[in-house]
């Protein structure tokens, strides 16, 4: 993969790359790749989007912390938060932190019901109404995490069909329109998502 510069000097992408690796990232597999190489891409695409220079960084490690979809975990969320930070800053950082505590089973059917929807942590059991700004990130983030697996395999994408292209159709009102259309071409227009 080509290695993208970040759209800021205050975060250096080396530096970002170097930490990753030594947190192991390059030893967890993930689907076909290892976990680095899914970093990697998810970063990509939403540098590809777009996407603000720290929803880019937290794309880089949006699985540090471990997810709902993905339990291993390369930092301990509730001591090396601020070590995190260090790197990434923290903005970029707090994006990372509400990726991983999503509940995804209590907010994927909720997507496409409406603008305020309720997001339940993982790690805390609290449940609250994310600020827009800060959920549209999440949203970028995750259309970027998925995509990054699904670009790479048809079959995958002709298997979740019902799921995440369903999914990703209730929530183009929360993303940026080049993820959208990155969607669209992944999945197929409407006729092929309702087989």
């Amino acid at each position: 993969m080509t290695a993208l510069k970040p759209a800021s000097a205050a975060v250096r992408y080396e530096d970002v790359v170097a930490f990753l690796e030594a947190c192991s990232a390059r030893q967890v597999p993930h689907v076909a790749k290892s976990l680095f190489e899914h970093l990697q891409g998810t970063y990509e695409l939403l540098r590809e989007w777009g996407s603000p220079f720290d929803v880019c960084h937290a794309g880089l490690c949006h699985a540090l912390y471990g997810t709902d979809g993905l339990p291993v975990a390369l930092l301990d969320v509730r001591t090396e938060r601020p070590r995190l930070a260090g790197i990434i800053g923290a903005d970029a950082e707090a994006q990372v932190y509400l990726y991983a505590s999503c509940d995804r089973a209590h907010l994927y059917p909720q997507l496409g019901t409406g603008d305020d929807l309720s997001f339940r942590d993982r790690f805390t059991g609290a449940t609250f109404v994310p600020a827009r700004a800060a959920f549209a990130a999440f949203m970028e983030l995750t259309f970027a995490n998925e995509l990054d697996m699904f670009r790479a395999d048809p079959v995958l994408v002709e298997q979740h069909q019902a799921t995440w292209g369903v999914r990703f159709d209730r929530s183009q009102q929360f993303v940026s329109e080049p993820a959208f259309a990155f969607f669209r071409r992944v999945f197929g227009g409407p006729e092929r998502r309702q087989l």
